[in-house]
Order: C-alpha cells, then structure tokens, then sequence
C-alpha cells in the first residue's frame, strides 16, 4: 500500500523481545528502589484508557473524537535491565 512505502523496519536493541509477562511490575519494583518514575505510569494508563475509549465513541457516534488526555513518553528500558540504577 502507498501509506506504507516511507516504513522502516527497525530493528530492536533490547533482549526482551518474547515472555516479557511482567516486565512492566519490575521495572516499577526497580523504580521505586532507584527513586525514579515508573515507565508504566498512571498518566500512561489514563491515556490509554481515552484513546481505546475514545474508539468506541468515536465508532458509536460515527465522529471524529479527539483525545483530551497527555502523556509523558517514557525513556525505554536499558539493555542491561534489569539493572536499571544506570537508566
């Protein structure tokens, strides 16, 4: 397709590429040791919430909705996570 012809396959860095059920609850473990914003924040989820919510509104009332909510993009995991002092 024409919308796809400017992609680039990019190819990840990180080791955690399949099985990473419960990463997310580590890194906020690792967080919380190191006094650092968790990666999976309440902000992110709130977001996340309007946006799939917002789908559904939008495919309801045949409507554009437009997303109110913010969210910080968090920096990604180090290489060496869990070792994440170094993030």
């Amino acid at each position: 397709m024409d919308r796809f012809k400017d992609w680039k396959e990019i190819v990840s860095e990180h080791p955690y590429t399949e099985d990473t059920r419960g990463i997310g609850l580590a890194d906020m473990a690792y967080a919380i040791r190191d006094h650092r914003p968790e990666r999976a924040s309440s902000e992110m989820a709130y977001h996340a919430l309007e946006a799939m919510t917002g789908l559904l509104t939008s495919s309801a009332q045949q409507l554009f909705y437009q997303v109110k909510s913010t969210c910080s993009q968090p920096s990604p995991l180090p290489k060496n996570f869990p070792h994440s002092e170094q993030a």
